[in-house]
């Protein structure tokens, strides 16, 4: 079996034909911002009943310590993910958890600790 060598590759000094870094990171910027508010339509209504059922597990029910999903147990998990990893059918890359704010996180340990804690 043949060994392959590492090879690191070079940053690319042109994006969208643009050379300086200044330019190149307010591409980046702009793109963001539009991928950010690209989603201009939720039905809030919705939004709201999945909110109130949320609020409504986490105060109605008697939470042991055995069923509540830390912070930190999430990040734990997300550190063993594959980076490029995606799980086939909804477009969900392991990257977008691997570089995602801390905020996610806290989020998800709270999802999983209600939904463990439904009855």
């Amino acid at each position: 079996m043949k060994q392959l060598r590492c090879q690191r590759k070079g940053v690319c000094s042109v994006v969208d034909g643009l050379t300086h870094s200044d330019d190149i990171a307010d591409r980046f910027a702009d793109k963001y911002m539009e991928l950010y508010t690209s989603v201009t339509y939720y039905d809030t209504a919705d939004m709201q009943v999945i909110r109130d059922e949320l609020n409504k597990s986490l105060c109605d029910c008697d939470v042991e310590s055995s069923v509540v999903v830390r912070m930190d147990d999430v990040l734990s998990a997300i550190t063993h993910l594959k980076a490029d990893k995606r799980d086939g059918n909804f477009e969900l890359y392991s990257n977008h958890f691997l570089y995602a704010c801390l905020e996610l996180a806290l989020h998800i340990s709270f999802l999983f600790s209600a939904m463990l804690a439904s009855k």
